[in-house]
């Protein structure tokens, strides 16, 4: 590490490039106090592991880890309404149709139903990183619910993949190729994937 300062900073004086993160944190920080989480609800916990099985004598789990849960005031003056809230910093933030497709959310939300203790929301409370897109910094603030019938298509679905995956191990095994990645995706290349560079459908062609 050599560190990134004028030649006439005296040693272990921070630059001006070292502040830089700290400010863009202390932004961030800023607009979530003043614009998310006056929205968020009264917190009731938080960065909380909820583990669930499909069914009993599944050798697997489907594991969450809750950002914030919190009780949220009602839109018609009601009784607070159980909430899930996940915090995400991102260059494009999720707008309310991705929000209503998201599979974390379904997830989540699906795991608390299970539980028997079902949350009503799911919000994404989010700082949009100024860049090409945005000059400043920004919140957003999506909710997103998913019906009973949504939550059982998102279980399902999980129960299919899992399915896909078992029977391609017993037809395949774990040396040959159970298809290959789509080659236009960013996860097929040899920065995400380590096996990139011997695998048939990447770089050893």
């Amino acid at each position: 590490w050599r560190p990134n300062r004028p030649s006439s900073a005296s040693p272990g004086t921070p630059s001006s490039t070292s502040h830089a993160p700290f400010a863009v944190g202390l932004d961030a920080l800023a607009l979530t106090l003043a614009e998310l989480v006056p929205r968020i609800g009264r917190p009731v916990a938080v960065q909380r592991r909820l583990e669930y099985a499909l069914a009993p004598d599944l050798e697997w789990t489907i594991q969450c880890y809750l950002d914030l849960e919190t009780l949220r005031p009602a839109d018609d003056g009601g009784a607070p309404i159980p909430a899930i809230v996940d915090y995400k910093v991102k260059s494009t933030l999720h707008s309310q149709a991705k929000a209503d497709r998201d599979p974390q959310a379904g997830l989540y939300l699906a795991g608390r139903w299970l539980a028997g203790d079902r949350a009503h929301e799911f919000c994404f409370a989010q700082i949009g990183k100024p860049g090409a897109r945005r000059k400043q910094m920004s919140t957003s603030f999506i909710v997103t619910r998913r019906s009973v019938g949504q939550l059982r298509a998102m279980l399902a679905r999980i129960a299919q993949a899992a399915s896909q995956i078992a029977g391609a191990y017993e037809r395949f095994g774990p040396d040959q190729p159970w298809g290959f990645a789509d080659p236009a995706g960013w996860k097929c290349s040899p920065r995400y994937c380590a096996h990139h560079h011997r695998c048939p459908g990447g770089g050893a062609l």
